[in-house]
């Protein structure tokens, strides 16, 4: 019985696992597309922003993904994306993206659920090394 139900508990999982990678829930934020733009170093927190470098149909493809209808209204024509790091230390950051639609307005969405590394975007930032955290 036991042997039956871990069988059956695994293709379960396998199914969930398949499912949520055809949503595309596993996507990450693609870096080749992230280009550091300026630290704001004036005060604690420090904060770093990035431009992200989508097409129309990558917009709306990162919308679907890390967006509600609640941060980004439905028919709300986002024109850009950015990025905004706010590093506390090196393991306590939030990453946030700044959607900015025709009219320029900004939409601000925590992306923490799906971001949990912050040192590519560190690593981003000229001279990193000499940042004091």
């Amino acid at each position: 019985m036991n042997l039956s139900m871990n069988t059956m508990t695994d293709v379960v999982l396998q199914r969930m696992i398949s499912f949520v990678v055809w949503k595309g829930v596993l996507n990450m934020l693609d870096y080749t597309k992230i280009i550091f733009n300026e630290l704001d170093d004036t005060d604690k927190p420090l904060q770093a922003f990035y431009n992200y470098d989508l097409k129309e149909s990558e917009i709306e493809n990162f919308l679907e993904e890390y967006t509600t209808i609640e941060e980004v209204p439905e028919g709300v024509s986002v024109q850009k994306v950015e990025l905004c790091l706010t590093i506390y230390t090196q393991q306590d950051f939030k990453l946030e993206a700044c959607c900015i639609d025709t009219n320029n307005k900004q939409y601000w969405v925590e992306i923490n659920k799906q971001f949990t590394n912050a040192d590519e975007f560190i690593q981003m930032i000229p001279n990193y090394e000499k940042i004091k955290l």
